[in-house]
């Protein structure tokens, strides 16, 4: 089940998610360039946008595209983050999201659609959108093994001490069949991260089920990271088997 508010979530890790959050794949970037999705005089609009690292790559395509995001801490680092690039920022949310009508070629959301009121995204994406866009919905994923069973175990022994709210990957595909209709693609490209003890450290507090800074159990916490980063680190770096993950589409017009 999903919150019923969330924006606020990540207010406290905004500064963590902008520096150690990776990137979505290039070849995942390259692929939607080629279908025409993105790309030069393609207006695009990024949903749940964070800090901007989806709004970043999109721009960088050549397009021009319109971020939103309901977090106040999340949108300043989007904002100064993209920075000489042509991204547009705004406050709104999935539900409400402050676009006109008929004036987006395709929407994003990255890492974001779990947060979502599938049923009001879908209503505004058919609002926003011009006839034949695409919405694209996307995720990086670690694929499983020994590394992410045991990052699972870790999770889990804290989820009693985190006013959070995390989902397996199975739950933030409930849904996608439904909101396409079933007339969708998917796509996953390969997106290893290669992270130093501190870059891991960081991205793992970016993380919506992160221990809070100020926390007395945080000392512990962190240190169980560190264990488990010299458990599996080669040469001081921690090698993460992750993969973008992505689906597209055209929403029915109801």
């Amino acid at each position: 089940m999903k919150p019923m508010d969330n924006k606020d979530l990540f207010s406290n890790k905004a500064e963590y998610y902008d520096s150690f959050r990776p990137s979505y794949s290039a070849a995942f970037i390259s692929e939607m360039v080629l279908r025409g999705i993105i790309g030069e005089g393609k207006s695009v609009a990024d949903i749940g946008a964070g800090t901007g690292i989806l709004s970043r790559q999109l721009a960088e395509s050549g397009s021009c595209v319109i971020a939103v995001e309901p977090n106040a801490s999340m949108r300043e680092k989007a904002v100064s983050g993209t920075n000489g690039l042509d991204v547009k920022v705004l406050d709104g949310s999935a539900e409400n999201i402050p676009i006109g009508d008929c004036g987006i070629d395709s929407v994003f959301a990255g890492q974001a659609f779990h947060w979502f009121d599938p049923v009001l995204f879908a209503k505004e994406c058919r609002r926003i959108l011009r006839p034949g866009g695409n919405v694209v919905l996307v995720w990086n994923r670690k694929k499983s093994g020994e590394m992410e069973s045991e990052r699972k175990k870790i999770v889990d022994s804290y989820e009693h001490a985190v006013d959070s709210f995390h989902c397996s990957w199975d739950e933030r595909l409930e849904g996608i069949s439904e909101f396409f209709s079933g007339n969708f693609e998917m796509k996953s490209f390969p997106n290893d991260l290669k992270e130093t003890e501190e870059e891991f450290i960081g991205r793992t507090l970016s993380a919506s089920h992160a221990i809070e800074s100020g926390s007395p159990l945080m000392e512990g916490y962190i240190s169980r990271w560190r264990d488990f980063f010299r458990k599996f680190q080669r040469d001081g770096i921690i090698t993460t088997e992750n993969e973008t993950v992505a689906f597209w589409g055209r929403l029915e017009h109801i």
